[in-house]
């Protein structure tokens, strides 16, 4: 009997001992199941991101290349006054990159984040937004830190590639400080504000008039922080963002907002130089959206037309120092066709293909805009179902699709689109010289993406 006892004892020792040893194996085993699972879909959502994201928020998620796209590389901690409470985003999605996964399917309305999946008219599977969040998902930090996880050569090779794209996004631009400065605008301002006095589709208020006589239409002469317009006031507001003054924000005008003053990113990344530059182009603009004010540096003086905005004076009695002189439409038609390729490349090039193919986005090819037929995707209207006409794209391109959401817009032939109207931005920053030059080198295009078609005016007629 006791021997029975001891024997069953033992067995049941040594089962307990192999079946420990067994779970704690295959715990271990899961673990590395799931790290080479979760390895697969980084490498797979590495080379994803990289053809559909990078060009606007940067190889590491820096943000800032393009479009005004928000750094993604930190979200647990760049969002963390969004993360809590019943309307938080843990509420809502359940975790962040739930919550990145969510905005890359649907992207969002009124900025140039377009619809990415395939459910929804975009280019991606949702097993490739998967793999997208979870490359995205790689970079973040531990709760808490300031840091994402980045390595030394990963953060050298991104900020060459930054440099590089805003490089030629300033390619087009006079070297001005109100030209550099529109370059600013256009790679980090554009997709959320225009610079006239209505709000933008996100919404955000217009910021024409900001440093005129009567300030913005939304707030007149206050920032959302309820400060004082002034340039000190402006550069703080800039690099601090909205979350730094939550518990400051005033409400805009009637018909204006409502707002998430949190919404604006702080941009600490800006020297002294950019921020020159940045001034000296959003001081120019009116209500209107017109450039009729002066162009202001960052002691609150006018501006020179050429070198630094930092603390510069123009020279007394030369009116030419205190505006910016925009790049001249000069020469051949020729030489229109050649200075409005700059244009087009700084800034359509990453939404439409110049032949009668969607792009990626999608963005309707623009091939054929000016021949005959008009474009594969729309014929001879424009996504605002007006007619193709000069007048009627240059009144498309320098207010955005957002002013038209509301009205009646152009269905696509059949296997083109479906296209977001919102998600083309207002370019009111182009100049008449620029806006002349992009239209001589769109014009051109056949569907074919050839340019064997006449050149034209901003009259609509061909240019000799």
């Amino acid at each position: 009997m006791t021997r029975n006892l001891t024997i069953a004892t033992l067995f049941l020792l040594a089962s307990t001992l192999l079946l420990g040893y067994i779970w704690v194996r295959e715990n271990s085993v899961l673990a590395q199941r799931e790290q080479r699972f979760n390895g697969t879909l980084v490498t797979r959502g590495a080379r994803d991101y990289e053809q559909y994201c990078a060009s606007c928020h940067g190889l590491t998620g820096e943000g800032g290349v393009a479009n005004g796209a928000p750094q993604i590389n930190n979200l647990p901690n760049t969002l963390a006054d969004r993360l809590d409470g019943p309307t938080g985003i843990v509420a809502k999605y359940g975790t962040v990159r739930n919550f990145v996964e969510a905005t890359v399917t649907s992207g969002v309305r009124g900025t140039a984040m377009p619809r990415w999946s395939a459910r929804l008219g975009g280019p991606l599977r949702d097993d490739q937004i998967h793999n997208i969040a979870a490359y995205v998902a790689s970079w973040w930090g531990p709760q808490g830190s300031a840091s994402p996880n980045i390595s030394a050569d990963a953060a050298g090779a991104a900020a060459a590639y930054k440099q590089a794209q805003q490089a030629a996004a300033s390619a087009g631009a006079p070297d001005t400080p109100a030209g550099r400065g529109q370059a600013i605008f256009s790679a980090n301002c554009a997709s959320c504000h225009n610079l006239n006095g209505k709000d933008s589709g996100v919404p955000a208020p217009g910021l024409g008039g900001l440093f005129g006589p009567d300030g913005t239409a939304a707030y007149a002469k206050k920032l959302p922080n309820g400060k004082d317009v002034t340039v000190e006031n402006w550069v703080e507001w800039i690099k601090k963002g909205g979350a730094a003054f939550t518990s400051q924000a005033i409400e805009p005008a009637a018909g204006f907002g409502p707002y998430v003053i949190a919404a604006m990113p702080p941009f600490p990344q800006f020297n002294d130089q950019q921020l020159g530059d940045l001034l000296a182009f959003l001081s120019t603009h009116d209500r209107d959206g017109k450039e009729t004010l002066p162009p202001l540096d960052l002691s609150g003086a006018a501006a020179p037309a050429g070198g630094d905005a930092t603390a510069a004076t123009p020279a007394a009695g030369d009116a030419a120092a205190a505006t910016a002189a925009p790049a001249a439409a000069g020469g051949t038609s020729a030489d229109l066709v050649a200075q409005g390729q700059t244009v087009f490349t700084a800034n359509c090039a990453a939404c439409h293909n110049l032949n009668s193919k969607d792009s990626a986005i999608p963005a309707p090819g623009l091939g054929g805009l000016f021949g005959p037929d008009g474009t594969a995707a729309l014929g001879k209207k424009l996504p605002n179902d007006k007619d193709v006409t000069a007048e009627n794209w240059i009144e498309w391109v320098t207010k955005g699709g957002a002013a038209f959401a509301s009205g009646t817009q152009a269905q696509p032939a059949a296997g083109f689109g479906p296209y977001q109207i919102v998600a083309m931005p207002a370019f009111a920053q182009l100049t008449p010289d620029q806006i002349k030059q992009l239209l001589a080198f769109l014009s051109t295009h056949d569907r074919d993406g050839n340019p064997t078609l006449p050149p034209l005016g901003t009259d609509g007629k061909p240019l000799t």
